[in-house]
């Protein structure tokens, strides 16, 4: 291999490696310091809107499929007890991260968090 074509795919490994790391760091500190919300959804609709800085609390979430035990702790959300067959939204473990939801597909039940404010507008006043 010719000293060109080395140099370059130094270079191309290091800015590889650099927005690899760059991707992580903005992954792993998103939201920081800010306001979380978590907001429950069944079947597209909103049901519960949680800040997740209150305190640690368990309540359960019916639906026509079955139910999901749901446990706010130290700012963490998740399904801690389900129904469902396959559990895998208790595998999922609790959750304070905006690109992490929680999700059981049989109860069609979505926890989202959002980073931030609350923010309404004319149509949800």
């Amino acid at each position: 291999m010719n000293n060109k074509k080395k140099t370059g795919l130094i270079a191309f490994a290091v800015i590889l490696l650099s927005a690899a790391l760059l991707c992580c760091f903005f992954l792993l500190t998103a939201g920081n310091g800010e306001n979380k919300t978590a907001y429950i959804y069944s079947g597209g609709e909103l049901l519960y809107c949680i800040d997740l800085s209150g305190e640690n609390k368990v309540f359960t979430v019916k639906t026509d499929s079955g139910y999901n035990k749901v446990c706010l702790k130290d700012g963490k959300i998740g399904v801690i007890e389900a129904d469902c067959p396959d559990k895998t939204c208790i595998k999922t473990g609790l959750s304070d991260s905006p690109f992490m939801p929680v999700i059981c597909m049989p109860h069609r039940l979505e926890i989202v968090i959002k980073s931030g404010a609350i923010e309404t507008d004319g149509v949800s006043r």
